[in-house]
C-alpha cells in the first residue's frame, strides 16, 4: 500500500466531501499581480516561480469544480535535504537562491540524482519511508539523493494540499535548473520519486523540464487527477521514462486513493493495483484498533510516570 497505516484513513475521510478542486499556472507575472483578477479568474505570482491561476485546463465542471490559489510560497516552504554515502544521516540542505548552499555541500555531477517526494499529510520525519529508500539507495548505488520536504503545504484541506502541488514542482524544477547552472547537472540524470501527490508533482517538475530523466510514480492520487488532461496529471510526457506503480487502484468509493488510469511508460498493477499482501484489508476497522492500541500504550506510559512521582 505504501501508505502509514492510519493517513489511509484519514486522508479517506478527506477526500469524499471534497472530491473536487483544482487550479491553474499562466504566464501573466509581468502583468498582474497577486490576487487580482484576469478574465474572472484569480491570479497569483511568486517571485520566479511565476503565476498561478484558478482556471484553464485545471477547471472541470464533474472532476474539479471548484478552485483555489495555492499558499504563499513561505508557507508551503520546500526544502532540500541531500543525502550522499559521505553523509548517509548527516543531511545537507541546498536551496535554490544559494549557490554556496551547493558548492559547499557534497553534491556532484559524477552521480547521478534522486529526488524522494512525499505526499499528502506525509513529512521527512515521520515519513520512515523514505530514510529507507534514500538508505537502500545508498546501499546499491552511489547517488546524491534529496529528500524534498514540503509539508507546510500538504494539510488539511486536501484541496489546498492539491494547488499547492504545482508549486513544488515549480520550485523542484527551479532547483535543477540552478544546479544545471552553476554545475553543470544534466536533467537527464536526475530520477524522481513521487508518492501520492507527490507523483503529480514530478510530473509538474516534467512539464518545465524538457530533458528529465525519469520519474517513478507510487500511487498517483486518484481525487482531482483521474481523467484530467495531461497538463493536470503525471503522463509519458513528463520525463524521458515513466514508470508508475498502481498499488491501491481500487475507486475512492472502495476505498481505494490511487489512480487506476494507466499514466506511464509503463505501469505496474501488482496484484491487480489492489490488495498487496501484508497491507490491512480493513482500514476502517485497522484505523480504530491501531488508535486504541496507541491510546493504551500511551495510558500504560502515563500509569508509569504518575506512579513514579507520587
Amino acid at each position: 500500500m505504501l501508505k502509514p497505516p492510519g493517513l489511509h484513513f484519514i486522508s479517506l475521510l478527506v477526500f469524499i466531501p471534497i472530491w473536487i478542486q483544482g487550479f491553474a499556472v499562466v504566464d501573466l507575472h509581468k502583468h498582474y499581480q497577486n490576487n487580482e483578477t484576469f478574465q474572472g479568474e484569480k491570479i497569483k505570482c511568486i517571485d520566479e516561480l511565476g503565476c498561478f491561476g484558478t482556471g484553464g485546463v485545471f477547471f472541470h465542471l464533474l472532476f474539479r469544480p471548484v478552485s483555489v490559489l495555492p499558499d504563499d510560497r513561505e508557507v508551503i516552504n520546500v526544502q532540500f535535504n541531500l543525502y550522499t554515502r559521505d553523509r548517509p544521516k548527516d543531511e545537507r540542505v541546498l536551496k535554490s537562491s544559494d549557490k554556496n548552499s551547493v558548492l559547499k555541500s557534497e553534491f556532484s555531477i559524477n552521480r547521478p540524482t534522486k529526488f524522494i517526494v512525499h505526499g499528502y499529510i506525509d513529512n521527512k520525519l515521520f515519513g520512515l519511508w523514505m530514510r529507507d529508500m534514500k538508505d537502500e539507495f545508498l546501499l546499491s548505488g552511489d547517488f546524491n539523493v534529496i529528500i524534498v520536504d514540503w509539508s507546510g503545504g500538504n494539510k488539511l484541506p486536501y484541496h489546498q494540499a492539491t494547488a499547492n502541488t504545482r508549486v513544488v514542482g515549480a520550485e523542484i524544477a527551479l532547483l535543477i535548473s540552478r544546479l544545471e547552472e552553476w554545475v553543470a547537472l544534466k536533467p537527464e540524470d536526475c530520477h524522481i520519486i513521487g508518492h501520492s501527490l507527490g507523483s503529480h508533482i514530478a510530473g509538474y517538475v516534467g512539464e518545465r523540464l524538457t530533458r528529465l530523466g525519469r520519474i517513478t510514480a507510487v500511487d498517483p492520487a486518484e481525487p482531482y487527477f483521474q481523467n484530467m488532461p495531461v497538463e493536470v496529471r503525471i503522463d509519458p510526457s513528463d520525463a524521458l521514462f515513466v514508470d508508475v506503480i498502481h498499488s491501491d487502484a481500487k475507486t475512492i468509493f472502495l476505498m481505494g486513493l490511487g489512480m487506476s488510469q494507466e499514466v506511464g511508460h509503463v505501469d505496474f498493477f501488482p496484484n491487480d493495483g489492489t490488495n498487496q499482501p501484508g497491507c490491512k484489508t480493513d482500514q476502517v476497522l485497522s484505523f480504530i484498533i491501531d488508535g486504541l492500541n496507541e491510546g493504551k500504550k500511551a495510558l500504560v506510559q502515563f500509569n508509569r510516570t504518575y506512579n513514579h512521582f507520587f
